[in-house]
């Protein structure tokens, strides 16, 4: 997950989750949106996570989300000096967006920053006493009365302060339910995998999809998918052949742990 972050101070009504979005690298969204498992809806699933101290928490969100066959969007990311954005805005962001989920991560506080500002401060109050003499007619006749009044002034000037600010890192993801299909994310070999297989071609299981086809051959993370139907496949080759066998049986040769093994997979059709 990469957003660009920002620091700000948030007035006013700008929606700061739509502001600061940014798509998911490599992603096609318009095939995203094609491949959705149905209508957008009119209130997203909101869920909230705590924040991720580190790169392999990221992963493990990531792969969770992918794992119940979502589709990454892209996120919302910034840094502001308020501590209360309502996440409503988040909410909002997501049905732009029209994502079936918003995951909100919780205010991070970053620490805090002091700086110095010119501000109008209180240096003095005056206090002035007003006496208003009256006189009264009765049937006594005329007497003398006195009103007194207190008027308090607060004197003002421009002086440089020292003020302190608390940061607090905001963030959400978007995403949108996909169509079944074959249920394995995937990415190209590394030199490493290519040396020790002595080939170019294949590649290596990230995630597989819950109760997807690929799930229910037992097709594991960290397999190395070498051919399909007898043909070596890379990452675009495959999603073509894909396409092409879907409502097909289809044979995987495998690499796990070092042998090979086959795998047959009913494939859904497409639509």
């Amino acid at each position: 997950m990469a957003a660009s972050i920002h620091v700000l101070s948030v007035s006013g009504c700008v929606n700061v989750y739509s502001d600061h979005y940014q798509q998911a690298n490599a992603v096609d969204v318009s095939q995203l949106m094609a491949n959705r498992a149905a209508p957008p809806p009119e209130d997203p699933i909101i869920e909230r996570i705590a924040p991720l101290a580190t790169p392999e928490q990221r992963d493990a969100f990531m792969a969770s989300y992918l794992r119940r066959g979502y589709g990454f969007l892209g996120e919302s990311g910034f840094h502001a000096t308020d501590g209360s954005i309502k996440e409503s805005l988040a909410v909002d962001q997501a049905r732009e967006l029209k994502a079936d989920l918003v995951a909100i991560f919780s205010p991070l506080y970053t620490g805090s920053t002091t700086e110095t500002e010119n501000r109008r401060v209180p240096i003095r109050e005056t206090t002035t006493e007003t006496v208003n003499d009256s006189k009264v007619k009765g049937s006594k006749g005329t007497v003398k009365a006195s009103d007194k009044s207190t008027t308090t002034t607060t004197v003002t000037a421009i002086r440089q302060v020292n003020v302190t600010y608390d940061h607090f890192e905001y963030r959400a993801a978007y995403f949108v339910k996909q169509k079944a299909g074959f249920g394995i994310h995937t990415r190209e070999l590394d030199d490493s995998e290519r040396k020790k297989l002595q080939t170019n071609k294949g590649v290596h299981v990230v995630v597989v999809v819950n109760d997807s086809p690929a799930f229910m051959a037992d097709v594991l993370p960290d397999d190395i998918i070498l051919t399909m139907n007898g043909q070596p496949v890379t990452g675009p080759s495959m999603e073509e052949a894909l396409k092409t066998a879907a409502g097909q049986k289809v044979d995987f040769l495998i690499v796990r742990d070092g042998k090979k093994l086959t795998k047959t997979v009913q494939l859904p059709d497409l639509g």
